[in-house]
C-alpha cells in the first residue's frame, strides 16, 4: 500500500464517492464554522467521541412548509440532556445555535425537509475519558424528507414486540447517540417484514425511546398540515429590517 502525499491523498479524498450524499441539502460544520451545500464534504472526525465513544447528544427536526417545528421544544430538551449527567455544552451561545439551525434549513433550499442536529464530544484521542476533547463539536444538517404515504395514514403502521432488551432506563432520559438498541430493532423488524418494533419493561411499561419515535414522527406529520395554536415554531424567511429575528408562530404538539 502506497503512502501518498497530502496534496494526493485530499485529491483521492474529494473523488471518493460518498452513498448518502444526494440526501444530504446542506450541513453545517463547527470545525469549519461555515455552511456547506455539498454532502459529499459531510465529515466527522473519528477521533471525536461522537464517533468512537457514543459521547454525544443529537435532535431529529422536521421543517413543513418552510418552518422550523417546534424549535423552543427541541432546543429545552437539548439544553436539559446538556445538563444532564452527560455534562456538556455547545461550541457557540444558545441564540447562535438557534440562529444556526435556521441558516441551515434555509440553506437547504427545500420548504419540507429534516434537519439532524449532533453535538460531539470533539476531536481529542481514542481513550474513554472525555477530558482529552478540548472543544465540543456541532453539526447540523438538512436532509431530504420523504412524506408519508396517505396509505399509512388509512392503514396505519404495523408494529410487534422486540426480543431486544430495552434501553436502560437512565440512558433513556437523554437524546444521546447511543443507538444500538433501535438499530437492532430496525433490522428486526426488517427481517419480519414489519414497520416497528417495540419494546417492554419487566412491569409492562413500554420502552420509553422506541416506541414515543415512533408515535412522534406519524404526530408530527399529521399535525403539521393542521390547524394550531401553542408551543413554537421558527420560520425560515425573516421579517423587518436587518437583523431581524425569525418569525415565531404557535403549535399545539411539541416535537
Amino acid at each position: 500500500m502506497e503512502c501518498v502525499n497530502d496534496s494526493e491523498f485530499l485529491d483521492r479524498f474529494l473523488r471518493v464517492e460518498r452513498p448518502g450524499a444526494d440526501k444530504i441539502l446542506a450541513f453545517y460544520d463547527s470545525t469549519v464554522d461555515a455552511i456547506c451545500r455539498n454532502g459529499r464534504y459531510l465529515y466527522i472526525p473519528l477521533s471525536d467521541h461522537l464517533c468512537h465513544r457514543g459521547d454525544a447528544l443529537f435532535e431529529s427536526i422536521s421543517v413543513c412548509d418552510g418552518y422550523v417545528f417546534s424549535m423552543e421544544g427541541h432546543l429545552e430538551r437539548l439544553k436539559k440532556g446538556c445538563a444532564s449527567f452527560m455534562q456538556i455544552q455547545p461550541p457557540c451561545s444558545w441564540e447562535d445555535l438557534r440562529q444556526r439551525i435556521v441558516d441551515v434549513a434555509r440553506a437547504g433550499g427545500e420548504r419540507d425537509c429534516g434537519i439532524r442536529l449532533f453535538l460531539g464530544r470533539g476531536a481529542g484521542g481514542f481513550g474513554v475519558s472525555p477530558l482529552e476533547c478540548p472543544k465540543t463539536s456541532l453539526y447540523i444538517v438538512a436532509v431530504r424528507q420523504p412524506k408519508a404515504s396517505e396509505e399509512l395514514y388509512e392503514k396505519g403502521m404495523t408494529a410487534f414486540t422486540s426480543k431486544v432488551p430495552p434501553k436502560q432506563e437512565y440512558l433513556a432520559t437523554v437524546k444521546n447517540t447511543n443507538y444500538l438498541p433501535n438499530v437492532l430493532m430496525a433490522r428486526e423488524a426488517a427481517e419480519r417484514g414489519m414497520d416497528c418494533a417495540v419494546t417492554f419493561h419487566d412491569h409492562g411499561r413500554g420502552g420509553r425511546r422506541q416506541y414515543r419515535h415512533c408515535e412522534r414522527r406519524r404526530r408530527t406529520r399529521l399535525s403539521a398540515s393542521e390547524p394550531h395554536s401553542g408551543g413554537h415554531k421558527h420560520a425560515l424567511r425573516h421579517e423587518g429590517g436587518k437583523g431581524a429575528h425569525a418569525r415565531a408562530f404557535c403549535r399545539s404538539h411539541q416535537g
